[in-house]
């Protein structure tokens, strides 16, 4: 693990010319492996623009968030719709890993209308899992929520919950599905460019389906619709451990699910769609690109990839 973390590291010293990484609010840790092994890429085909690809077509009009208050408590910073002290339900989205910068303006692009909590734990997976390991701390912290709602937002009670993440903090929805009562809790969950798991076998890549057990059983509620399920993937291939793709992949099977091959533009210039699948509400969106750059975009593009679908699911 220390000599990925070096790379990680390294790589942002390598890069530090490029766009991605002059942005002052994205951490050195942010990164992917400087030397991935390629991926394989689909063969591309025609696609027309639709739903799925709301980047397409995108809308002009100003999101709920678009002039939030801010507030912090703690370690979460909250974006709040301005009235959200008039409502008496707001819905509710936590993101785990993103500079608050950058997660700020995801926000505020979005058309989400819902009260954004932004948490940053760590670099890796490991401190998100800590958080949440013991039983009953995911309960304890949606406590700490409702608490601040109604000092920031008196008399608007929480109503449904996201739970999002991009990289590391996959590992935060990782734990909480694991203690299975928490599902009930938790109406989508969404995963940019984060979602590792162990390997039954390094050779062959085959997948630990225990590791990935806690995902399985909400990818298979997200299948017949009554949770949502959203992953989208860049094609880095990490040595020792089961990629984005791969764990992405592993979920869309067990569940019916296949993916088809995509020639579309993504949301940024540098980001191709080449894949994507679905089942009920459980979708995979992959993306090309297996360098630092690729996996910083997810965090970039993460309202056009998978914010936009949250709305769709929350404007019914």
């Amino acid at each position: 693990m220390n000599n990925i973390l070096s790379a990680l590291v390294m790589s942002v010293v390598l890069l530090g010319g490029s766009e991605q990484t002059q942005q002052s609010d994205l951490p050195p840790q942010e990164t992917a492996p400087a030397n991935p092994t390629p991926a394989t890429v689909l063969p591309p085909v025609s696609v027309q623009a639709g739903p799925a690809l709301p980047w397409l077509n995108p809308s002009d009009e100003p999101g709920a968030l678009a002039n939030a208050d801010e507030a912090r408590e703690g370690r979460k910073l909250y974006l709040l719709p301005q009235d959200c002290s008039e409502r008496s339900e707001v819905d509710v989205v936590i993101h785990f890993h993103g500079s608050p910068k950058t997660m700020t303006k995801a926000f505020q692009s979005s058309h989400l209308d819902a009260v954004a909590v932004i948490v940053n734990l760590g670099a890796l997976s490991g401190p998100y899992e800590h958080y949440f390991e013991q039983k009953g701390s995911f309960v304890n912290f949606l406590a700490g929520i409702d608490k601040d709602l109604a000092k920031h937002c008196p008399g608007a009670k929480r109503r449904r919950l996201a739970i999002s993440s991009w990289s590391g903090g996959y590992g935060a929805a990782y734990r909480i599905l694991v203690e299975e009562s928490n599902v009930e809790l938790i109406d989508a969950i969404l995963l940019s460019d984060g979602l590792h798991s162990a390997m039954a076998n390094k050779f062959t890549r085959e997948i630990k389906p225990d590791g990935l057990a806690p995902f399985t059983r909400f990818a298979e509620r997200a299948a017949k619709g009554d949770k949502m399920l959203a992953i989208a993937h860049s094609s880095i291939v990490p040595p020792g451990y089961s990629s984005t793709t791969e764990t992405a992949t592993y979920l869309l099977e067990s569940q019916g699910g296949e993916r088809l091959p995509i020639d579309a533009q993504g949301p940024r210039e540098s980001m191709h769609l080449i894949s994507k699948g679905s089942v009920g509400n459980l979708s995979v969106l992959g993306f090309a690109g297996n360098d630092t750059h690729a996996h910083c975009d997810h965090l970039y593009a993460i309202n056009d990839t998978l914010f936009s679908q949250l709305e769709r699911r929350w404007a019914n």
